[in-house]
């Protein structure tokens, strides 16, 4: 285990999960984060503008995660603003509603950013629907770059589904567009990119 959070309580992670009529997948979302292998201190925070069964799922069945509930429905970059500045931890782990994480997300994520400075790290992205041909080409066209198979390496951006930032360059640059209904985290990954920030 690593030095940085040996023995240490405060949470190193914070996970922000933006939630918008999730009640399908939520359970599968919140059992694999809940159930990480690591000795790293992380936090779960749902931030949530559904109008379907979600924050009842949340609240009964994941006691442990925090859940924020806004009245009116949310794009994702505004959720993940709230998430972010009602929690603390150094890196900020995004991870969407329908996405189930490895067991060894965080561990992964932590190792990574300690290697070296980064703004963000992000993981690769299974195909979640392999029997739909449909899902599996819509799956193609939007994650081809971040399929398992793919090397590691920079990147300009990495979708939102699974990526972990440096709390100090969210706060650096602004946070996420929050009147984009799409593509606002392509837009601030950009940004930082330009700064000469680096994106694993």
């Amino acid at each position: 285990s690593s030095p940085l959070y040996d023995g240490a309580t405060e949470p190193l992670v914070s996970v922000i999960v933006p939630c918008y009529n999730s009640e399908r997948t939520i359970r599968q979302c919140l059992t694999a984060i809940l159930s990480q292998h690591t000795a790293v201190p992380f936090d779960v925070t749902v931030v949530d503008s559904s109008t379907d069964r979600t924050p009842r799922i949340v609240e009964l069945e994941f006691p442990s995660a925090r859940l924020i509930r806004l009245q009116r429905r949310t794009y994702a970059g505004a959720a993940r603003n709230a998430g972010v500045k009602a929690t603390t931890g150094r890196y900020c782990l995004m991870i969407d509603s329908d996405c189930v994480a490895r067991p060894d997300l965080i561990e992964r994520m932590v190792e990574r950013h300690q290697e070296d400075s980064y703004a963000a790290v992000g993981g690769s992205l299974r195909n979640g629907t392999p029997g739909s041909l449909s899902g599996s080409v819509g799956y193609l066209i939007e994650f081809k770059e971040f399929m398992p198979v793919t090397p590691k390496r920079l990147e300009t951006s990495i979708p939102t589904a699974n990526i972990a930032y440096r709390r100090e360059a969210l706060e650096a640059y602004g946070y996420f567009d929050e009147d984009m209904w799409l593509a606002e985290d392509i837009l601030f990954n950009r940004k930082m990119q330009k700064s000469g920030e680096r994106i694993l």
